[in-house]
């Protein structure tokens, strides 16, 4: 079932460097700096990007930050190891509905090594009016904790984005419930209130990023009923049969504000809205945000969803 096609909300946003950011290259540059900002070659030259990877990373461990804050082992550990055991280690079976149904919140969103995620993150690359800024040289020391000066002869030099560097980056999530657009939308708060940082030496003063939403978009497959009336998500859109088995509810949905206005182009298999006003987008933020408390009022801690 997770394999059609039945709903997508895509945003489009800017990340706006607020504090220099190190994304490091693994390439060797001789006479260059120790540490290099990763680039690719685009549009017939060689310029730095932020790199999807790392972006999901950021975005999965904040997101999962935020999950433990308000429930505690409400998300599951990354090792076979830890105190509250990684869903990628607990199911011996493949490909059965019931995993994704007892999987924790971050691996039915995210993705686990049994689920593909719902999260979809591209690579992030700079605006056109700042195509032509480029990562600055600058020292670093290794500092001796006992003495506090410089720790021998530590020194070595890295390539930064300087501030106020904007880089262009859409995601999307695909076949979404409603408490994961909910649980994105205090992700998306906090990563526009600057609280988000990214790549190399966050705990020393790099990598604080600032996002600017410059539209959302909400797709359906079809035009299914209900869609001028509220936002639907996958549980409302899947079959009486389907649900059971991949833990969703037929009441996943919350009301839609009067600034979401869904509708279908011509010659288009998708009903959608395209948010691009603030008004809007904020509007859109406040309706599904209180669906990701409400699912994790009702959610079991993980240990108590399955045995270690």
């Amino acid at each position: 079932m997770l394999k059609k096609l039945l709903n997508q909300c895509t945003f489009h946003v800017e990340l706006e460097t607020k504090e220099p950011l190190l994304v490091n290259s693994s390439d060797a540059v001789v006479g260059g700096a120790d540490m290099t900002f990763v680039r690719t070659r685009r549009n017939g030259s060689l310029e730095p990007f932020l790199p999807g990877s790392s972006l999901k990373g950021a975005i999965r461990s904040h997101a999962e930050r935020i999950a433990r804050t308000l429930k505690d082992k409400s998300v599951c550990g990354v090792f076979k190891e830890a105190d509250v055991e990684g869903c990628g280690w607990a199911f011996d079976s493949r490909n059965d509905p019931s995993d994704y149904a007892t999987s924790c919140p971050a691996c039915r969103l995210f993705g686990s090594t049994h689920w593909k995620g719902r999260f979809h993150i591209g690579d992030a690359y700079l605006v056109e009016e700042d195509r032509e800024k480029k990562p600055e040289r600058r020292d670093g020391i290794g500092i001796d904790r006992v003495s506090g000066g410089v720790a021998g002869s530590a020194k070595f030099d890295l390539e930064v984005m300087p501030t106020d560097v904007r880089f262009a980056l859409q995601f999307d999530l695909t076949n979404f419930e409603v408490w994961q657009l909910g649980w994105m939308a205090y992700v998306l708060r906090d990563m526009m209130d600057g609280k988000l940082r990214v790549g190399m030496g966050t705990s020393r003063g790099l990598g604080r990023v600032e996002a600017h939403v410059q539209s959302i978009e909400l797709e359906y497959v079809g035009e299914p009923d209900g869609v001028e009336d509220d936002i639907l998500g996958l549980g409302a859109l899947a079959g009486e049969e389907e649900r059971p088995a991949y833990g969703l509810r037929g009441d996943d949905r919350v009301e839609c504000p009067d600034e979401v206005d869904v509708g279908r182009p011509p010659a288009s298999l998708r009903a959608r809205a395209t948010l691009g006003e603030s008004e809007a987008q904020e509007a859109f933020l406040a309706a599904v945000a209180p669906a990701w408390n409400d699912f994790l009022a009702r959610t079991d801690s993980v240990p108590e969803r399955r045995s270690s």
